[in-house]
């Protein structure tokens, strides 16, 4: 699997979602624009609430896209690893993983690929481990079968 184009694959995605919660908060600031007093004054409080509540929680995810996003930003996906760390590619008995941030299970290139984050606990048992070894995690045995 090209590493590279994986890690191209991961910015895309991440950056499709901040797109779409940035256009949810265009909308969420036109909806609270728009609402208008109505007869029922506790009824138009209640919507302005809620909208504002709305806008909070995007707001929230807004900025944790922008993590994911300078995250992936960071990482040089060209760089060559000979033990497992942030930006690596790894061939698992598992499975394959990119050591990057929490986008789960992508397909790619017809394969199926984890991207987890660093902080993921799988990632905290694989770290500094080289090609070859092997490490425990959940009693199962985890053999690293290779890294990119």
């Amino acid at each position: 699997m090209d590493k590279v184009a994986l890690h191209q694959h991961c910015i895309k995605i991440a950056e499709q979602r901040l797109a779409e919660l940035e256009d949810i908060a265009n909308e969420l600031k036109a909806g609270l624009s728009t609402e208008t007093k109505s007869t029922a004054g506790d009824k138009h409080e209640v919507g302005r609430a809620m909208v504002q509540t709305q806008q909070e929680q995007n707001g929230r995810q807004i900025a944790e896209a922008q993590k994911v996003l300078q995250s992936l930003t960071a990482i040089n996906p060209h760089k060559k690893h000979s033990t497992v760390e942030t930006g690596s590619l790894v061939t698992t008995s598992m499975g394959l993983l990119y050591i990057a941030v929490g986008l789960g299970k992508l397909t790619f290139e017809g394969e199926q690929v984890f991207v987890i984050a660093p902080t993921a606990p799988l990632t905290q048992a694989l770290l500094g481990n080289k090609a070859g070894s092997a490490v425990e995690f959940n009693g199962k045995a985890v053999s690293i079968d290779g890294i990119e």
